[in-house]
């Protein structure tokens, strides 16, 4: 059978070519490193969308703004999107938009889909 990749003599392997200072697994691991290091300090200087003004400048955040986002100088609502609420069937969804009536207990069987029981 094949070591899985997370197989602790794998993990050690790969861990002791990452160590050696002469390997190239060791050149790529602080090229990656060093890659992402200088995004996230890139990332981390430029202000946030929310935080610019109409004409490109930053501006004080005064908390009363709501679920608001500051795109190119436009201002659009975000909508909330409800993640509580019992979801339809794609059946129901059809009915809804063809103007039927929606069932929501037809299609159902009474014994959850399993055959009937014979006596």
């Amino acid at each position: 059978m094949a070591k899985g990749l997370r197989a602790s003599s794998k993990l050690a392997a790969r861990n002791a070519k990452r160590s050696n200072p002469k390997s190239d697994y060791m050149v790529v691991q602080a090229a990656r490193l060093n890659q992402v290091a200088t995004r996230l300090a890139e990332q981390a200087k430029r202000p946030k969308i929310t935080e610019l003004g109409e004409d490109g400048e930053e501006k004080k955040a005064d908390g009363d703004e709501g679920m608001t986002a500051q795109i190119d100088g436009e201002e659009s609502k975000v909508k909330k999107i409800s993640t509580s609420a019992p979801r339809d069937s794609r059946r129901e969804t059809w009915r809804k938009a063809k103007g039927w009536k929606v069932h929501p207990g037809i299609g159902r069987s009474k014994n959850n889909g399993k055959a009937k029981r014979r006596r």
